[in-house]
């Protein structure tokens, strides 16, 4: 009689645990890959004409470096758009650099400087020009102060 007694015990266990889980709903999740929408086309600002490379309209991005004696080179990178980076294409670079410096670095134009996410300083345009047909992208180079 005592053998059968511990399978005795775990049948109670067994049936005992089974109507205690019965009011235990199991949920799930439904899972589907949809691919993103397709981009749209943005529209030029007003101004350019048809097949006008787009200028940038966020903040820029760029590499600075110092040539020394209070002076440093400035070259734009990418277009900060959102969370991402836009890089700056063109399919004539110097009508594309011309307009680029008209519109954003002019003499005299003053442009901040951040470094690990603080502001650091700022710079002041002295001159823009754009590189030479050997330099590519042909994005304009500014000296600074």
């Amino acid at each position: 009689m005592r053998a059968s007694s511990p399978f005795r015990l775990a049948a109670c266990l067994i049936v005992i645990a089974a109507s205690g889980c019965d009011n235990v709903q199991w949920g799930g999740a439904e899972l589907a890959f949809v691919p993103p929408p397709p981009k749209a086309e943005e529209p030029g600002p007003g101004g350019d004409e048809p097949g006008e490379d787009r200028l940038p309209e966020g903040p820029l991005l760029h590499l600075v470096r110092a040539e020394g004696g209070g002076i440093a080179t400035l070259v734009p990178v990418a277009e900060i758009s959102g969370d991402t980076l836009r890089r700056l294409e063109a399919n004539d670079w110097e009508r594309y650099g011309n307009r680029l410096i008209a519109e954003h670095y002019r003499a005299g134009a003053e442009l901040a400087l951040f470094r690990a996410g603080a502001r650091v300083g700022t710079f002041i345009v002295q001159s823009a020009q754009i590189p030479p047909a050997s330099v590519c992208p042909r994005v304009p180079e500014l000296s600074i102060t």
